[in-house]
Order: structure tokens, then C-alpha cells, then sequence
């Protein structure tokens, strides 16, 4: 997500780069070469992730049908959060700021970034929930995701329907959110704080959390089920992997969020120099949450490439003679 802070702790008057630009939007700067770059590496990882799950380990799916969408939906939100960023700033690059057109632009932005930042973060807590109470609670498990695509589905469209309320909570909230650009660290949501924003701060730390504490049961009943379950039988390569993936990206998500809580209640005032800095490593970071689950899968598909490799040549061929020779 974008960078969000007020006009009190970003804007400072001792540096002549914080002030917005009301002339002209460089795509060739820093700043914006390095998140569009990001967005985009971050929307081909999810390409690959996507043909990846269908096509090379379709095991997954058939496994775990009943999640199975919930982590086709997640590399979705993020390549529509990653393009979306890509395609308005290259029209914004067109706009002065204060047209109709940046204002129409940069809202919309705002709204697609937030909502599907929002997106990715529930579907963690949704996958998560399902997961602790399949194991451990399966009577509310039956209630809770009924048999077929209805229960499912219905569950996807709460949570993209709390995404999209709490983006517009966000922008327009009681202080509305604006899309202000900076040439030293390029598109930020600038606003006055308001009671809303941090009634979403909480939110998003409740989720977080909560997906924590989710994944913190479920590895405590596997890790007591393999005491009285035989090993062979308990082994499961892709559920095992699932879990670190979806744990790890909620770790990540959150030492993201405490880097940008860290941000907004650092008075840098009288050091603007590492302010610009640490806005700038935020938000390229705030897109590696989502790589965690694409960057670990093309790791494990890369090493499986080199040991085949390897394998084939180090094994001695072996030569047939014909019969007609002998």
C-alpha cells in the first residue's frame, strides 16, 4: 500500500524537496522507478505463481479444493494492485496535479491500492481460520464452510466487500485522503489523521494477529498429531509448505505495518534525510508480503530444475550394441 501519513509529520518546511510538486511528475526519478519496477516484478511473480499452481503442482488444488480459491483470488488482488499503480502513474505523468483528471486519477488509485491491500490481508486471516477449525474444530467447521461453492464464495465476497469499506473509510474518512507527489519519494496519500484511521489501524492489526494465533494451533495439533500418528503417514509436503508460506506472509505483513507505524510516530523533523529514506524502503516493502508465497514456490521449483540437472549429468550413460554387430 501507499505510504499514508499526515501533513504534520511528512511535510517539513527545513526541506525544500517536501513540498508537492504542482508542475510535473519525473517517471524517470528514483522513487517511482524503483516502485514501478517493484509493482511490476511483483505482478510477474503472481503470473508465474498463478500458471505455476495449475499447471506444475495441481496437487494443491485437489488437495485443498475447499481454499484452493482463496489462493487463486490472492494473486489476483495483487496483480491488479501492482498494474493499477503501474498504468496510473503513467497517466498522472500527463496531469499537473490539481486537474480534474489527477484528481479522478489519484483517487482512483488510492481506492484499488487499499482495497486490495485489504483483500490480501483477509484472505490470510480467511485461510487461516478454515485451516484451525478443519483440524481442530470440525463440527463449526461444517457450519462455518458448508459443503460446495456457495459457503466458499460466500465468504470471498464478505471479504472483498470489507475491503472495499475499508478503503473507503480510508479515503473518506472524516479528514479525506489525497495522492500528493514528491520528487524525492513519489506518490504518497497525504491527510489529516482521523478517528477512522485508526479504528483501520486496529483492524488490520487484529487480522494480522489473529491469522498468527490461527496458525500458532494448527502447529501445535499437527506437531502432537505426529506423536501419535506414524510419520509416513502423517507426512504431507504441500500442506506442510502451505502453512510455512501463508505463516511466513503474515509475519511479513505485520513487520510491515510496525515499519510504518515506526515512520509515522518518528519525529524526524530535524533528520528529513532518513525520513525520505525510510518512506521510500516502505514503499517498495509494502509489496513483499505478497512476493513471500511466488519468491519461496520459484525457489523450491528452482532447486528441483538443478537437482534434475545435476542428476542428468552426472549419470553414466549406457551403451547398447546392436545385435546385427555382434
Amino acid at each position: 500500500m501507499l505510504y499514508s501519513s499526515d501533513n504534520t509529520t511528512l511535510l517539513n518546511p527545513g526541506n525544500p524537496k517536501m513540498t508537492p510538486d504542482d508542475n510535473e511528475i519525473h517517471l524517470t526519478s528514483t522513487p517511482l522507478v524503483f516502485q514501478n519496477s517493484t509493482c511490476l516484478l511483483n505482478a510477474l511473480l503472481q503470473l508465474w505463481l498463478i500458471f505455476h499452481l495449475a499447471f506444475s503442482e495441481p496437487k494443491i488444488f485437489t488437495e485443498f479444493r475447499d481454499i484452493s480459491k482463496i489462493f487463486r483470488i490472492f494473486p489476483i488482488s495483487s496483480i491488479i494492485r501492482s498494474i493499477s499503480f503501474i498504468l496510473a502513474s503513467i497517466y498522472l505523468s500527463f496531469y499537473p496535479p490539481g486537474t480534474s483528471e489527477y484528481t479522478v486519477i489519484s483517487t482512483g488509485l488510492l481506492y484499488i491500492d487499499y482495497c486490495c491491500n485489504y483483500m490480501c490481508m483477509l484472505l490470510i486471516l480467511l485461510a487461516s481460520v478454515n485451516r484451525v477449525l478443519f483440524f481442530i474444530k470440525p463440527r463449526y467447521f461444517k457450519k462455518c464452510f458448508p459443503s460446495g461453492e456457495v459457503g466458499i464464495y460466500s465468504w470471498l465476497v464478505s471479504a472483498a466487500a470489507l475491503a472495499f469499506w475499508g478503503s473507503i473509510l480510508f479515503v473518506k474518512g472524516a479528514q479525506p485522503v489525497k495522492i500528493n507527489y514528491f520528487e524525492c519519494i513519489g506518490f504518497v496519500a497525504v491527510g489529516d489523521g482521523s478517528i477512522w484511521h485508526k479504528f483501520l489501524t486496529i483492524l488490520v492489526y487484529t487480522v494480522l494477529i489473529g491469522s498468527l494465533i490461527c496458525y500458532s494451533f494448527i502447529y501445535r495439533y499437527l506437531h502432537k498429531m505426529s506423536r501419535t500418528i506414524s510419520a509416513p503417514r502423517n507426512r504431507n509436503p504441500h500442506k506442510q509448505k502451505m502453512f510455512q508460506q501463508v505463516l511466513v506472509t503474515a509475519v511479513v505483513y505485520l513487520i510491515v505495518q510496525l515499519f510504518n507505524e515506526f515512520i509515522y510516530f518518528k519525529n524526524l523533523t530535524e533528520f528529513w534525510k532518513f525520513q525520505t529514506t525510510f518512506v521510500n524502503l516502505f514503499n517498495v516493502s509494502s509489496f513483499i508480503p505478497e512476493m513471500v508465497i511466488p519468491l519461496w514456490s520459484l525457489a523450491d521449483w528452482l532447486k528441483i530444475k538443478y537437482i534434475a540437472w545435476i542428476t542428468s549429468e552426472n549419470t553414466i550413460p549406457v551403451y547398447t550394441i546392436p545385435n546385427n554387430v555382434l
